[in-house]
């Protein structure tokens, strides 16, 4: 099975003419699925994607590689563009889209990282209900920008009064912004608007602390 992304404003329009029977996306909400013919071949079409963008994900045989090729013929007119991993995780990124194994891992509770909202409390029971109503939370994922011309990394010591308090989990530059963004874990009593400073390369550059970890919203 191999899964391709097509993202952006302009992905259900292109989408809908690929499709070999009528195909009214607009029905298609986000994170559902649907089952069609793109180009003579069957696909699944989920309304999902890790970019922030609106956009469709399609899950087909691996060896129907001709899919790429016509959709990107079909898009040639509007300028449609490839794009690889690094441009996926600086979307991402300013999407506030947490990346596992970088942002969290199987240490990392909901509570820790903006997932809280994925948990429902209100059920009798589930597994790990006990241990996540129990836990004392020292830590939190939180969004930063870089003051100065550098960009922070995972695994960056996070420092404030010259104390480490936490780490970078990811960072890159973001083109949109046009400023340097990333995430880092600090301990529960580090305030929005407050000064960081992130050690890249051995110097010690400062940040500040955002009130979200979303960056930019797309329109």
């Amino acid at each position: 099975i191999a899964l391709l992304a097509l993202q952006g404003p302009l992905a259900q329009s292109i989408l809908e003419k690929a499709a070999i029977v009528d195909l009214n996306l607009n029905q298609l909400k986000p994170f559902n699925f649907t089952i069609t013919n793109i180009f003579g071949i069957e696909c699944i079409i989920s309304r999902t994607g890790y970019t922030g963008e609106d956009g469709f994900e399609l899950f087909f045989d691996s060896s129907k590689i001709e899919i790429w090729e016509k959709l990107i013929q079909l898009g040639s007119k509007i300028n449609i563009k490839p794009a690889g991993l690094g441009a996926r995780d600086t979307l991402r990124l300013e999407a506030g889209l947490m990346l596992y194994g970088n942002d969290m891992d199987e240490n990392t509770t909901p509570l820790e990282v903006p997932l809280k909202w994925t948990v429902k409390f209100e059920k009798n029971e589930f597994v790990g209900k006990k241990a996540l109503i129990n836990q004392q939370i020292n830590r939190k994922l939180v969004g930063f920008e870089v003051l100065e011309k550098r960009v922070a990394r995972h695994g960056n010591e996070v420092l404030m009064n010259s104390k480490k308090i936490g780490f970078v989990t990811s960072g890159t530059f973001s083109p949109t912004l046009k400023k340097s963004i990333g995430f880092c874990f600090v301990p529960v009593y580090v305030n929005p608007n407050e000064l960081i400073e992130i050690n890249i390369g051995g110097k010690l550059y400062k940040a500040n602390i955002l009130s979200t970890t979303r960056f930019y919203k797309r329109k």
